[in-house]
């Protein structure tokens, strides 16, 4: 996503922006990224101050997310089945 690290530039789809910031972050937290773009500063701020966020919420959210990981995990596990002919 073009603006995802500058959500502010991306009218009229601020939202979304901060969306795809938001869990590129998290993913990024949880190992599921590479380099060190959980720790880039640059549009995090406003990603948050977009969706109505707190600094301090980021954790429970990673929480949240691995909590759900094993929905995804089988998301994938799904895809790689073959019928049986």
């Amino acid at each position: 996503m073009w603006f995802h690290h500058s959500p502010k530039a991306a009218e009229p789809y601020q939202r979304l922006a901060a969306y795809a910031y938001l869990g590129n972050m998290i993913a990024h937290f949880m190992g599921y990224g590479y380099g060190h773009l959980a720790f880039a500063l640059r549009g995090r701020g406003e990603a948050l101050s977009i969706l109505g966020l707190v600094p301090e919420s980021v954790p429970q959210f990673m929480m949240d997310t691995f909590e759900q990981m094993h929905v995804i995990e089988t998301f994938f596990a799904l895809g790689g089945q073959t019928e049986a002919a």
